[in-house]
């Protein structure tokens, strides 16, 4: 038996496992077994990725557990898509949106339904966060604006009172939003004032014409800042004219001392 057949026997394998994993409630298998699998032969596991991918929407695991277990191994796969995508670029590209769309679409339906718990959501929203990391890398876009109406939406909902959700929901709204095309302009306007900020302390000019330079001593050492100001007429102190010598009289001389004489005896 050589060795593609081999590996087509095993991807044959693990697709049925898988399946019957996400379907069956009373299946004996443990989502330990699937996830030290994609963990580590994640290269070796891509192949699964089209019966995975349809588990990630709602509603298609037999229950949601189920379902964060499918995010849990898009996880896995998720720092290897470079590579991957170096022999499957157009796998890669195809699977990139549809589990995008997944993301949202669950976040929507989690949102009214009470069955996603705070540790449900978490499970969910872990995973996520790593593929979206793994996706912005390189240099696949999201939709921020869906995801901000999402958020918004939230706020009204029992999930704004639990923290660990609504924080990780800011983490990942950091990390979509960097670079994105739908950055907002409130937050596109504070890069710009760090920016304009760090560009002006290194070279700033004082209004009265100085600049800051730096001490190095000889090891290299950066030490206090030293005001290099060129003097000017306002900031120099006035002129003051040393006192004129005055000629010494002979009175003023000092007189010399003269020894005390012993009497004689």
């Amino acid at each position: 038996m050589d060795a593609n057949n081999s590996d087509k026997q095993v991807v044959e394998v693990y697709s049925k496992t898988l399946e019957e994993y996400m379907t069956h409630k009373a299946t004996q298998l443990h989502a330990t077994f699937l996830n030290d699998y994609f963990k580590r032969h994640a290269i070796r596991a891509w192949p699964l990725h089209s019966t995975l991918v349809k588990f990630l929407q709602p509603g298609k695991a037999i229950n949601i557990y189920r379902q964060t277990v499918a995010y849990e191994l898009l996880a896995q796969l998720a720092p290897q898509l470079p590579t991957i995508s170096k022999t499957h670029q157009k796998e890669v590209e195809a699977l990139i949106p549809e589990a995008i769309e997944a993301f949202y679409a669950t976040l929507e339906v989690a949102k009214e339904d009470e069955g996603w718990k705070a540790d449900k959501l978490k499970d969910f929203l872990k995973p996520m966060l790593a593929f979206a990391r793994a996706t912005k890398a390189m240099g696949h876009e999201w939709d921020l604006e869906r995801l901000d109406k999402v958020i918004e939406e939230i706020k009204d909902t029992r999930l704004a009172g639990l923290k660990s959700v609504t924080s990780m929901l800011a983490q990942s709204r950091a990390v979509i939003a960097k670079g994105g095309k739908g950055e907002t302009k409130t937050a596109k306007s504070g890069k710009a004032g760090k920016s304009e900020k760090s560009s002006t302390t290194k070279g700033e000019v004082k209004a009265n014409g100085s600049t800051k330079k730096s001490k190095k001593r000889s090891n290299g050492e950066m030490t206090e800042d030293v005001d290099m100001a060129e003097p000017t007429t306002d900031s120099l102190p006035p002129v003051i004219a040393p006192p004129k010598k005055r000629k010494e009289s002979s009175d003023s001389k000092p007189s010399k001392s003269k020894k005390a004489k012993t009497p004689k005896a």
